[in-house]
């Protein structure tokens, strides 16, 4: 019998043309460098977490596809060879003194010599050492020179001398204007016409004065305090002033290339759903003599068809024979638990042993003896300093080493939820829900590390009418060199009921927070996260249906928990190598990070060159281009769009081995509730038999050649052969 190739699938052709293909096809290929250094001074800021850059700064990075890794200037300033990654540099000191700031003066003028990009945000930081010597002005200008300015101070701090000569307010008053705010002067004096002044500012009592205040330059950018963000000084509100997208992009000379992007999936907008596993056990009062772990399961997991991973806290279940309203721990909890954990659009996660509310204090919520002691006078400092300081709930401190309560709290709980609540057949639990303050110690990371333990929380990121800005965003994930912990993509109700002291329909404000992630600028995707105790009034079950209407009603792509922190770690991975500029690039990664999106972009995909391809659309002024599971893809641009060949527009659930052709699509699908595939560059006004399983339906393409296809709603489609074909 003759083998013909004719016969082999598109998906198959294509892994195999990326296989042969190499970059030397091509000549030399230019790394999109997506490292950048955030300077932070340990003596103003303990830890990375509390930084400016970490908390306002590294999300409107991190969309533009950009990883923030961080140094202590307290220690060693990195070597050439250390900085030879580094696309640029950014700082964000709140004072005039740092440490060896002479030296980083020098330092950092090589840096930019060396052609890396440098952002100072409030202030250099370096006018000063620690110990009081001040650095020269002629040292301090040899650097300024390199952004076209010269300092002469003439500070000031009398609003009545300070008047504004010029502002670009779609720069400078991104979030708030600065009307009667204008309080600093200091003065930088432009000695480079082509530097890119935003804002000027000018004392009244000093004859050529004008002073670049807010600027972009061939070295980057420099915006001084108090004109990078706006602090409310009694609400403690913040708001950027700057408006950090586009000062960004323009100081870093981000050329056009796709980066990996974690909002979207094929097009639609990813959501994922995960529950902490607190309050389980808890009495609800909206229905008699259940508990709320049941009536979320029964009211939202059974009849939801929407994937979300649930966790469980271990120490509640070994506890509740002490609770009075229990009356058989096997009946109601357990059997409930692992009927919940066969619903097919469940997956199981630990919330951690006895619920850690500080990890390094080893504060906890739940007493067990023999692991935890009650908090008394002898152990009473784990609680100081805490923000449970002063609130009145049981806690205990947990009387082990470090290591060892990392270690009960993380593998012994996962290894009780897979032996005694997880039912054969079941994938085992391999994510860790962190708990109480959300940040574990470094050796409780790498232990996930260790054992491949994926793990989510903490960052509660928010954007609604109350805090109305960006800077209650928060990055991909926390900082850390010995592991990966990510951070959530929206706050969960506890923070929306004041602790859940009410209103107890506040979790449906999570939705504008939806909103103001979505538009202008897709930043975040969508996160449905709560806890069980949400089933404890009728107000919060109303609420928990509320937001899952919504993000069904806005068919999106939803996704269990892991399959994101997958894409997240991947998004971490993904190599970009420019092939030609503006026009050719190829991408590598793990093939969990399936959507690269490249900004300010009408071009199309020129599927005849590119590999790994499988479809895009234009969004908000954006290319999103989808890729297939493969790791490894070759992404070609084309001014024209063409009709030669078929592609994915969007879908809601994940579609692999896909092989397109004008007469017949096919791929196998993995999705829940109403899947959505939009197909273009098909037979224009021509019906095609669309089957899966013993769904059969004959849909007509528009006149334009696009094919969209509703699947009745499933609960979950695994692995779905779809066949499409033309009649």
């Amino acid at each position: 019998m003759k083998f013909s190739i004719k016969y082999i699938p598109l998906y198959i052709v294509t892994y195999i043309l990326i296989a042969l293909s190499g970059t030397h096809c091509y000549g030399e290929t230019t790394p999109f460098e997506r490292h950048i250094l955030a300077l932070y001074d340990s003596t103003e800021d303990a830890d990375v977490d509390q930084t400016l850059i970490h908390t306002y700064a590294e999300v409107i990075l991190n969309h533009m596809g950009l990883i923030v890794d961080y140094h202590d200037i307290a220690q060693k300033l990195p070597t050439d060879d250390q900085m030879s990654h580094y696309r640029g540099i950014i700082s964000w000191f709140q004072d005039d003194n740092i440490p060896h700031a002479a030296e980083y003066v020098q330092w950092l003028a090589k840096q930019i010599k060396a052609g890396r990009k440098a952002i100072i945000l409030g202030s250099l930081g370096a006018f000063y050492d620690k110990n009081g010597t001040q650095v020269e002005l002629d040292e301090l200008n040899k650097l300024f020179a390199l952004f076209g300015v010269q300092m002469t101070y003439n500070e000031t701090n009398n609003p009545f001398l300070i008047e504004i000569a010029y502002k670009d307010s779609s720069m400078v008053e991104f979030e708030r204007p600065l009307d009667m705010e204008v309080s600093r002067y200091i003065q930088y004096t432009q000695i480079d016409p082509s530097i890119n002044p935003y804002l000027i500012l000018r004392r009244t009592d000093i004859p050529d004065s004008a002073s670049a205040m807010i600027f972009t330059c061939k070295a980057g950018a420099m915006v001084m305090s108090p004109y990078v963000y706006y602090l409310h000084p009694e609400t403690y509100k913040t708001h950027w002033r700057i408006n950090p997208f586009r000062l960004f992009k323009e100081a870093l000379f981000l050329e056009t290339a796709p980066v990996p992007d974690t909002t979207t999936y094929y097009g639609k907008r990813l959501v994922f759903s995960h529950i902490d596993g607190d309050g389980f056990i808890s009495l609800s009062l909206a229905e008699q003599n259940k508990l709320c772990g049941q009536v979320v399961i029964d009211e939202i997991l059974s009849k939801y068809p929407f994937p979300i991973s649930v966790s469980i806290v271990v120490g509640e279940i070994l506890t509740a024979p002490e609770k009075l309203w229990i009356k058989d721990v096997q009946t109601e909890i357990i059997d409930p638990i692992r009927k919940m954990y066969l619903l097919p659009n469940i997956e199981p996660a630990s919330h951690g042993y006895t619920h850690p509310l500080h990890w390094e204090n080893q504060l906890t919520a739940i007493l067990i003896p023999g692991y935890s002691e009650i908090v008394s006078a002898e152990n009473m400092d784990a609680m100081e300093g805490t923000a449970y300081e002063s609130l009145s709930m049981d806690m205990a401190v947990i009387d082990r080493t470090p290591e060892e309560m990392v270690k009960q709290e993380i593998i012994s709980s996962l290894d009780y939820i897979n032996t005694n609540l997880i039912p054969e057949g079941i994938a085992p639990a391999h994510t860790m829900f962190w708990t109480g303050n959300c940040v574990p110690q470094q050796q409780a990371l790498k232990l996930c590390e260790e054992n491949d333990i994926l793990c989510i929380n903490g960052g509660d990121p928010l954007f609604d009418e109350e805090y109305d800005s960006y800077t209650y965003l928060c990055p991909i994930k926390r900082f850390s060199e010995n592991g990966w912990q990510f951070y959530t993509a929206a706050c969960n109700e506890n923070i929306y009921t004041n602790l859940w002291e009410g209103p107890y329909y506040g979790f449906k404000q999570v939705i504008e927070t939806f909103k103001h992630t979505e538009s202008p600028v897709r930043i975040k995707p969508a996160n449905i996260y709560y806890h069980f105790y949400s089933g404890e009034r009728y107000a919060s079950i109303g609420a928990l249906r509320t937001v899952y209407d919504y993000v069904i009603e806005k068919h999106y792509h939803p996704v269990f928990a892991s399959t994101y922190l997958r894409m997240a770690r991947d998004w971490f991975e993904t190599d970009i190598n420019i092939l030609e500029p503006n026009h050719g690039y190829k991408i590598s990664n793990n093939g969990y990070c399936r959507t690269v999106r490249i900004d300010d972009c009408t071009a199309h995909p020129d599927f005849g060159k590119c590999t790994g391809v499988i479809g895009y659309m234009h969004y908000q002024g954006s290319l999103y281009v989808h890729l297939d599971e493969f790791k490894q893809a070759q992404l070609w641009l084309t001014d024209r769009s063409s009709d030669d060949h078929v592609y994915l527009v969007s879908s809601t659930a994940e579609l692999t081995e896909l092989a397109m052709s004008k007469n017949s699509i096919n791929f196998v699908m993995n999705g829940f509730g109403q899947c959505i595939v939009e197909f273009a560059n098909l037979n224009p006004d021509s019906e095609y038999q669309v089957t899966l399983d013993t769904f059969s339906e004959t849909i007509l393409s528009d006149d334009h050649g696009s094919l969209k296809i509703t699947f009745p709603s499933y609960t979950r489609i695994k692995n779905g052969h779809v066949r499409i074909t033309a009649r």
